[in-house]
Protein backbone atom coordinates (compact mmCIF):
# COMPACT_ATOMS: atom_id res chain seq x y z
CA UNK A 1 0.00 0.00 0.00
CA UNK A 2 1.34 3.44 -0.89
CA UNK A 3 0.36 7.08 -1.10
CA UNK A 4 0.78 8.89 -4.40
CA UNK A 5 0.42 12.69 -4.44
CA UNK A 6 -0.31 14.41 -7.73
CA UNK A 7 0.09 18.00 -6.55
CA UNK A 8 -1.55 20.39 -4.11
CA UNK A 9 -4.42 21.27 -6.46
CA UNK A 10 -4.61 17.91 -8.23
CA UNK A 11 -6.34 14.71 -7.09
CA UNK A 12 -4.38 12.34 -4.89
CA UNK A 13 -4.82 8.61 -4.39
CA UNK A 14 -4.24 6.26 -1.49
CA UNK A 15 -5.32 2.77 -0.52
CA UNK A 16 -7.91 1.75 2.06
CA UNK A 17 -7.99 -1.92 2.95
CA UNK A 18 -11.22 -3.72 3.76
CA UNK A 19 -11.38 -5.68 7.04
CA UNK A 20 -12.06 -8.76 4.94
CA UNK A 21 -8.60 -9.88 3.73
CA UNK A 22 -10.21 -11.43 0.63
CA UNK A 23 -11.85 -8.17 -0.40
CA UNK A 24 -10.10 -5.88 -2.89
CA UNK A 25 -8.46 -2.71 -1.55
CA UNK A 26 -10.06 0.68 -1.95
CA UNK A 27 -8.60 3.83 -3.45
CA UNK A 28 -9.11 7.40 -2.28
CA UNK A 29 -9.49 10.22 -4.77
CA UNK A 30 -9.28 13.76 -3.39
CA UNK A 31 -10.61 16.97 -4.97
CA UNK A 32 -10.82 20.52 -3.57
CA UNK A 33 -14.27 22.09 -3.19
CA UNK A 34 -15.58 25.46 -2.06
CA UNK A 35 -18.67 25.60 0.12
CA UNK A 36 -21.08 28.18 1.51
CA UNK A 37 -24.24 28.09 3.58
CA UNK A 38 -26.81 30.44 5.07
CA UNK A 39 -27.83 30.55 8.74
CA UNK A 40 -31.40 31.00 9.97
CA UNK A 41 -32.68 31.96 13.41
CA UNK A 42 -30.86 30.62 16.48
CA UNK A 43 -32.37 29.65 19.85
CA UNK A 44 -31.04 28.10 23.04
CA UNK A 45 -31.94 24.41 23.32
CA UNK A 46 -29.75 23.09 26.15
CA UNK A 47 -27.68 25.25 28.53
CA UNK A 48 -24.38 23.83 29.75
CA UNK A 49 -22.35 24.75 32.85
CA UNK A 50 -19.77 27.53 32.68
CA UNK A 51 -16.34 26.18 31.81
CA UNK A 52 -17.72 23.45 29.56
CA UNK A 53 -16.15 23.14 26.11
CA UNK A 54 -18.84 21.47 23.97
CA UNK A 55 -17.29 19.99 20.85
CA UNK A 56 -18.74 17.03 18.93
CA UNK A 57 -22.52 16.67 18.77
CA UNK A 58 -24.46 13.56 17.80
CA UNK A 59 -28.17 12.78 17.97
CA UNK A 60 -29.10 9.45 19.50
CA UNK A 61 -32.33 8.99 17.57
CA UNK A 62 -33.24 5.76 19.35
CA UNK A 63 -33.41 7.63 22.65
CA UNK A 64 -34.32 11.12 21.40
CA UNK A 65 -31.32 12.77 22.97
CA UNK A 66 -28.21 14.77 22.21
CA UNK A 67 -24.76 13.57 23.19
CA UNK A 68 -22.02 16.21 23.38
CA UNK A 69 -18.31 15.83 24.11
CA UNK A 70 -16.78 18.23 26.63
CA UNK A 71 -13.15 18.52 25.56
CA UNK A 72 -11.76 20.36 28.57
CA UNK A 73 -13.95 18.60 31.12
CA UNK A 74 -13.29 15.11 29.75
CA UNK A 75 -16.97 14.21 29.73
CA UNK A 76 -19.87 13.37 27.47
CA UNK A 77 -23.10 15.20 28.23
CA UNK A 78 -26.63 14.05 27.37
CA UNK A 79 -29.80 16.10 26.97
CA UNK A 80 -33.26 15.61 25.44
CA UNK A 81 -33.62 16.59 21.79
CA UNK A 82 -36.71 18.61 22.71
CA UNK A 83 -34.51 20.69 25.01
CA UNK A 84 -34.04 20.77 28.75
CA UNK A 85 -31.42 20.06 31.37
CA UNK A 86 -28.15 18.36 30.51
CA UNK A 87 -26.54 15.65 32.63
CA UNK A 88 -23.23 13.80 32.44
CA UNK A 89 -23.56 10.56 30.47
CA UNK A 90 -19.95 9.48 30.99
CA UNK A 91 -16.95 10.90 32.83
CA UNK A 92 -14.76 7.86 32.30
CA UNK A 93 -11.05 8.65 32.88
CA UNK A 94 -10.35 7.58 29.28
CA UNK A 95 -12.08 10.81 28.19
CA UNK A 96 -9.99 13.13 30.38
CA UNK A 97 -7.57 15.69 28.91
CA UNK A 98 -3.92 15.90 29.77
CA UNK A 99 -3.33 19.63 29.63
CA UNK A 100 -5.38 20.60 26.56
CA UNK A 101 -8.15 18.53 24.92
CA UNK A 102 -9.59 15.20 25.99
CA UNK A 103 -12.85 13.91 24.46
CA UNK A 104 -13.16 15.42 20.99
CA UNK A 105 -14.81 13.65 18.03
CA UNK A 106 -17.70 11.26 18.63
CA UNK A 107 -19.90 8.77 16.78
CA UNK A 108 -22.56 6.21 17.70
CA UNK A 109 -21.79 2.84 16.12
CA UNK A 110 -22.63 -0.79 16.76
CA UNK A 111 -24.30 -0.35 20.15
CA UNK A 112 -21.65 1.97 21.55
CA UNK A 113 -20.49 5.56 21.69
CA UNK A 114 -17.01 6.06 20.22
CA UNK A 115 -14.92 9.13 21.08
CA UNK A 116 -11.45 10.37 20.28
CA UNK A 117 -9.11 11.77 22.93
CA UNK A 118 -6.77 14.37 21.43
CA UNK A 119 -4.25 14.58 24.26
CA UNK A 120 -3.91 10.83 24.69
CA UNK A 121 -4.09 10.05 20.97
CA UNK A 122 -6.72 7.37 21.49
CA UNK A 123 -10.06 6.17 20.21
CA UNK A 124 -12.37 5.06 23.00
CA UNK A 125 -15.41 2.78 22.79
CA UNK A 126 -18.09 3.10 25.49
CA UNK A 127 -20.90 0.53 25.34
CA UNK A 128 -24.46 1.77 25.77
CA UNK A 129 -26.29 -0.18 28.47
CA UNK A 130 -29.87 -1.40 28.13
CA UNK A 131 -31.21 1.61 30.00
CA UNK A 132 -29.18 4.00 27.82
CA UNK A 133 -26.41 4.55 30.33
CA UNK A 134 -22.68 4.20 29.79
CA UNK A 135 -20.62 1.07 30.35
CA UNK A 136 -16.90 0.88 31.00
CA UNK A 137 -14.74 2.52 28.35
CA UNK A 138 -12.20 0.50 26.40
CA UNK A 139 -9.30 1.87 24.37
CA UNK A 140 -9.56 0.66 20.78
CA UNK A 141 -6.63 2.55 19.21
CA UNK A 142 -3.54 4.41 20.45
CA UNK A 143 -0.67 6.39 18.94
CA UNK A 144 -2.94 9.00 17.31
CA UNK A 145 -1.66 12.16 19.02
CA UNK A 146 -3.68 15.21 18.03
CA UNK A 147 -6.66 13.20 16.73
CA UNK A 148 -9.73 15.32 16.13
CA UNK A 149 -12.84 13.98 14.41
CA UNK A 150 -13.33 10.55 12.79
CA UNK A 151 -15.93 8.45 11.00
CA UNK A 152 -16.59 4.82 10.14
CA UNK A 153 -16.03 3.67 6.58
CA UNK A 154 -18.96 1.25 6.49
CA UNK A 155 -16.69 -1.79 6.77
CA UNK A 156 -17.21 -2.97 10.33
CA UNK A 157 -15.26 -0.84 12.78
CA UNK A 158 -12.72 0.48 10.27
CA UNK A 159 -12.25 4.22 10.85
CA UNK A 160 -10.92 7.25 8.99
CA UNK A 161 -9.48 9.74 11.48
CA UNK A 162 -8.48 13.38 11.11
CA UNK A 163 -5.17 14.12 12.83
CA UNK A 164 -5.19 17.86 13.44
CA UNK A 165 -1.67 18.52 14.70
CA UNK A 166 -0.10 16.14 12.21
CA UNK A 167 -2.21 17.28 9.22
CA UNK A 168 -3.07 13.73 8.22
CA UNK A 169 -5.98 11.49 7.29
CA UNK A 170 -5.42 8.08 8.87
CA UNK A 171 -7.10 4.72 8.44
CA UNK A 172 -7.57 2.82 11.70
CA UNK A 173 -8.23 -0.91 11.44
CA UNK A 174 -10.45 -2.93 13.75
CA UNK A 175 -7.38 -4.12 15.67
CA UNK A 176 -6.14 -0.55 16.25
CA UNK A 177 -3.39 -0.63 13.64
CA UNK A 178 -3.29 2.58 11.59
CA UNK A 179 -1.77 3.95 8.43
CA UNK A 180 -1.54 7.48 7.03
CA UNK A 181 -3.44 7.79 3.76
CA UNK A 182 -3.18 11.53 3.10
CA UNK A 183 -0.82 14.15 4.52
CA UNK A 184 0.39 17.70 3.96
CA UNK A 185 1.61 16.87 0.46
CA UNK A 186 -1.99 16.03 -0.45
CA UNK A 187 -3.39 19.28 0.97
CA UNK A 188 -3.99 18.28 4.58
CA UNK A 189 -3.53 21.35 6.84
CA UNK A 190 -4.63 21.11 10.45
CA UNK A 191 -7.12 18.39 9.50
CA UNK A 192 -10.19 18.70 11.72
CA UNK A 193 -13.11 16.56 10.59
CA UNK A 194 -14.11 13.67 8.33
CA UNK A 195 -17.52 12.44 7.23
CA UNK A 196 -18.09 9.30 5.17
CA UNK A 197 -21.18 9.19 2.94
CA UNK A 198 -21.28 6.06 0.81
CA UNK A 199 -18.29 6.18 -1.51
CA UNK A 200 -17.51 9.80 -0.63
CA UNK A 201 -15.33 11.09 2.21
CA UNK A 202 -15.50 14.78 3.12
CA UNK A 203 -12.46 16.19 4.95
CA UNK A 204 -12.12 19.66 6.49
CA UNK A 205 -8.80 21.40 7.06
CA UNK A 206 -8.91 24.09 9.73
CA UNK A 207 -5.34 25.26 9.09
CA UNK A 208 -5.36 26.44 12.71
CA UNK A 209 -2.22 24.67 13.92
CA UNK A 210 -0.55 24.12 10.54
CA UNK A 211 -0.78 25.85 7.19
CA UNK A 212 -2.84 28.87 6.18
CA UNK A 213 -5.36 27.47 3.67
CA UNK A 214 -8.58 26.17 5.29
CA UNK A 215 -10.41 23.91 2.85
CA UNK A 216 -13.14 21.33 2.35
CA UNK A 217 -11.87 18.35 0.39
CA UNK A 218 -13.68 15.42 -1.17
CA UNK A 219 -12.24 11.90 -1.24
CA UNK A 220 -13.87 9.18 -3.34
CA UNK A 221 -13.49 5.52 -2.39
CA UNK A 222 -12.70 3.19 -5.29
CA UNK A 223 -12.19 -0.55 -5.09
CA UNK A 224 -9.50 -2.05 -7.27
Amino acid sequence: MHLRALGSTQPATAGIRDENPQAPPVNVRVDHHAAGAGVGSVSLVVPLPAGTFPNALVIDGERDRFLVTDSTGGRIWRAPVRGGEASVWSADPALAPEGFFGANGMKIHDGAVWASNSDHGTIVRIPVTRDGGSGRAEIRATGLAGIDDFDFTGRGTEILAAINQGSRLVRVDADGAHQTLLDAEDGMQGTTAVAVRGQRVYVTNGANLAGDDPTLMLAELHRR
